[in-house]
């Protein structure tokens, strides 16, 4: 990590924190309202050599730089808004609850976690919430609950997350007037000393343009300790780094972009084609694996145990079952293959997508047996199979009809899903079976 690097730093205010929410349904005209402050604010006119670092020329709003960030999906879009009773402000597009590309995953969980901090303090403060208060204070400790532990390098899982949450608001309906601080002193208190402690980075990891770039959060402490700049301005600014705070980024990076795997890097991001329309993001389904089976008092999986990380990996106890959708404990769920194992060729072995976690409450046998199968990810019943008892054919009919989260285009663990390729193994599977 070599001096000259650099971190552009904003202060992070309530306006930005509760942008992440807009998602949530409320008909007020001061909510809706919101959504037309789609931008942040971050540099001007006043501060030319704040994103000179980064890049010499900026766009404007139909042609924005961007910034590919090493710990997001999506590229940061930056323009120059033609503005100059505001000094022509640069902008950074926020619109999460409408385009996917312009979401960065990092500081929506930032977010996410600073609001359950907030509205810890707020509840203590108030003593008692109103039943919307008290919606939202649950809807942020379940969002944070479904993510589980998570490594903060994980950023394909945290993008996943994200879209999920971003999701179900969308379908959640909440009274949010009292979410204004001039309507709720108490409410700003509790923005004072929970939110306003924080920054947003964009941290470059060496000194030349178009260099690898994360982004992240620190707090008011981290803050203090590594600033070095001698500007007046208390919104945004540039930390030079130096022999002195180098440490502290390589730290950071460590924190946002060390991908602890444990597996070969073929499984990772292979391309990010079209961020705009969001429309190619490929990622290689394969691991990458020599020798399928080694001789251990007979014969061991060698490839079992680099797929069961993909799904299994993180440090969350539970999983989902593909089938039935419950959440069980991981001691519960098998990684089941689609395709019997014994029939698949060593490329498909390696496949990602020729396994699914399945649960051992009726679901893994149900499916192994060929009493349900698998059609474009949603869960059928095998009519051809006649040999079903009542209270069998009770419980079929419970999963019938439901599409697995797993199927297509689900990222976890630097992986991503295919299910093309599952349609495959799944075909093979029911054709095998229905003789």
């Amino acid at each position: 990590m070599s001096n000259g690097s650099h971190i552009i730093w904003r202060k992070y205010f309530f306006s930005q924190l509760r942008r992440n929410f807009l998602s949530i349904q409320y008909e007020n005209r001061e909510w809706k309202k919101q959504k037309a402050d789609h931008a942040l604010e971050w540099g001007n006119d006043t501060t030319p050599n704040l994103w000179s670092s980064i890049t010499q020329n900026i766009g404007d709003r139909s042609e924005p730089t961007l910034i590919n960030l090493k710990n997001s999906i999506h590229p940061l879009k930056i323009w120059k808004s033609d503005n100059r009773n505001r000094r022509n402000p640069c902008k950074i597009n926020q619109e999460y609850w409408l385009h996917e590309e312009q979401r960065i995953g990092i500081w929506f969980y930032h977010s996410v976690l600073i609001t359950k901090e907030l509205l810890s303090d707020y509840k203590t403060s108030k003593e008692s919430l109103s039943n919307n208060e008290l919606a939202f204070y649950n809807y942020i400790h379940k969002s944070l609950d479904r993510l589980g532990n998570i490594d903060l390098s994980n950023y394909l899982e945290i993008h996943n997350w994200m879209k999920n949450e971003i999701q179900i608001m969308s379908t959640t309906t909440i009274d949010m007037n009292w979410f204004f601080t001039a309507n709720n002193k108490l409410l700003n208190e509790s923005i004072k000393k929970t939110v306003n402690n924080n920054y947003i980075i964009i941290a470059q990891i060496d000194n030349k343009i178009n260099s690898d770039f994360f982004c992240g959060f620190i707090n008011e402490i981290e803050f203090k300790k590594i600033n070095n700049s001698t500007t007046n301005n208390t919104s945004y600014g540039v930390i030079k780094i130096n022999n002195k705070n180098s440490s502290y980024l390589l730290k950071l990076s460590k924190k946002y972009t060390s991908l602890k795997m444990g597996i070969d890097s073929n499984i990772l991001l292979k391309d990010i084609i079209n961020f705009e329309n969001q429309k190619n993001i490929n990622l290689k389904t394969k691991i990458d694996i020599d020798i399928f089976d080694e001789k251990y008092k007979g014969r061991r999986r060698k490839e079992q145990k680099k797929l069961k990380y993909i799904y299994f990996g993180d440090n969350n106890p539970n999983i989902e079952c593909g089938i039935c959708g419950k959440i069980y404990n991981k001691t519960f769920v098998w990684m089941s293959h689609l395709k019997k194992r014994g029939e698949c060729s060593d490329e498909e072995k390696s496949d990602i997508n020729v396994v699914m976690p399945m649960c051992l409450f009726g679901c893994d046998k149900l499916y192994e047996e060929g009493y349900i199968y698998i059609d474009k990810g949603v869960i059928r019943h095998n009519k051809i199979l006649t040999n079903i008892t009542k209270d069998m054919l009770e419980y079929v009919n419970t999963i019938v009809g439901k599409k697995s989260k797993y199927w297509d285009e689900y990222i976890i663990n630097g992986a991503i899903t295919n299910g093309s390729n599952r349609q495959k193994y799944c075909r093979w599977h029911y054709e095998k079976k229905s003789k």
